[in-house]
């Protein structure tokens, strides 16, 4: 019993690296009538080999879907996507194994999702007060989003064309 349940942690634990590098972690303000309906949780994932796509597919449902590339010579894309309750549960799975900005974005989907599944006692709608903080976590959400768009500019340095990686580049391809 042992060895399946470390088999099985070793699959989540592969599964949250390679979300972390490839994957992504939404909150959708909803506009319906004019005015803002219920944020959405979604998460979502991309890739030129479908292995991966339907792997998660088969751990965690949601929908899969192909993207064929208007430039012929392109890979097409499989694409995943889960959203709300199954959104936080897969959240919830692999967030043992997840570090840095991933974790800090499962985090706030996790906490946004309590407030939504708390709905007043009609089960459909949520109170004014709900929905703004469901509106906050979705506005944390993308200054995060900003912040780690920020710091990765901020850290990568262009090649000048003085620089000595440049002539090894080009031998190389």
């Amino acid at each position: 019993m042992g060895n399946q349940r470390q088999a099985a942690e070793v699959e989540l634990a592969i599964m949250a690296g390679f979300f972390a590098g490839e994957g992504s972690v939404s909150l959708k303000k909803q506009y319906g009538g004019g005015r803002v309906k219920c944020p959405a949780l979604y998460v979502s994932m991309g890739n030129t080999e479908k292995f991966w796509i339907e792997s998660f597919q088969k751990q965690f449902g949601g929908s899969c879907y192909v993207e064929i590339p208007k430039n012929p010579k392109a890979k097409p894309v499989w694409r995943w996507r889960l959203h709300n309750a199954p959104a936080r549960d897969f959240l919830i799975a692999i967030f043992p194994f997840l570090l840095g900005e991933k974790r800090q974005q499962a985090e706030i989907a996790i906490e946004f999702m309590k407030v939504k599944d708390a709905r007043i006692a009609n089960w459909k709608w949520h109170t004014p007060e709900q929905l703004t903080a469901m509106e906050r976590f979705a506005d944390q959400m993308a200054e995060l989003r900003r912040a780690v768009a920020e710091t990765k500019r901020a850290i990568v340095t262009p090649l000048r064309s003085d620089s000595p990686t440049l002539p090894a580049m080009a031998a190389n391809s």
